[in-house]
């Protein structure tokens, strides 16, 4: 009996100081108010095209860019369920450096860049420990500066056009709280966005931009 009773205290006694120590290493965290941060990772720009001059012609200017930006938002939270709204600003360094396609008598030349995307986008997410598991979607924005050219025997010509193309982004990720103010967060985000078209008496080119992003950040939290 006396050996089963040390037992019983042993395990009460253990039991709580792993509970302190659970308290202590995994707080409960409150996940609303407002928060702010920097972002960075990578993108991948894979937009669908179309050239015609002669036919119409299929070709692709995949890159592979950085991304780096800013972040803020605001969650809402009750019980295990978290809401929230969030809009980021990043650089995008696409730089295409162009396609040409030689005719029979005349070479067509295509060029896009885009130098930053944003998003404003809804968050759900459920909140468990010290991690917040969350769904987003909503807005995209990016710019689109696109050119096209044609030299040979017709008259040459070209034509360049800047604009901001509106589109949807969708995707989700995780956040860990590391302390009460600091948390950090992986995601993955997709964006399409409307059709960019440009030409010349000669030739047309559309641009269907299409984005996949991996990235890391930290946010800070009011």
């Amino acid at each position: 009996m006396k050996s089963l009773l040390m037992c019983a205290a042993s395990a009460v006694a253990l039991g709580a100081t792993g509970a302190q120590a659970d308290g202590l290493g995994n707080p409960p965290v409150n996940w609303t108010g407002f928060y702010a941060g920097a972002q960075g990772g990578a993108g991948f720009y894979d937009p669908e095209e179309s050239l015609r001059f002669g036919g119409t012609r299929q070709f692709n200017l995949e890159d592979t860019v950085p991304v780096a930006g800013g972040v803020i938002g605001y969650n809402w939270q009750h019980g295990g369920l978290v809401l929230g709204a969030e809009a980021d600003f990043s650089y995008l360094g696409v730089e295409d450096q162009g396609l040409s396609v030689v005719g029979a008598k005349d070479t067509v030349s295509v060029r896009g860049d885009s130098d930053w995307f944003a998003t404003v986008r809804a968050r759900v997410g459920i909140a468990q420990s010290s991690f917040l598991f969350f769904a987003t979607a909503g807005l995209a924005l990016m710019d689109s500066d696109l050119q096209i050219s044609n030299t040979g025997i017709a008259a040459p010509a070209f034509a360049s056009d800047s604009s901001v193309l509106a589109g949807i982004a969708g995707g989700g990720g995780i956040q860990y709280a590391f302390s009460d103010n600091w948390a950090v967060k992986a995601e993955y985000l997709f964006a399409a966005f409307e059709a960019d078209d440009l030409g010349t008496p000669l030739a047309t080119v559309t641009v269907d931009p299409r984005l996949h992003v991996l990235r890391l950040g930290i946010v800070y939290r009011f």
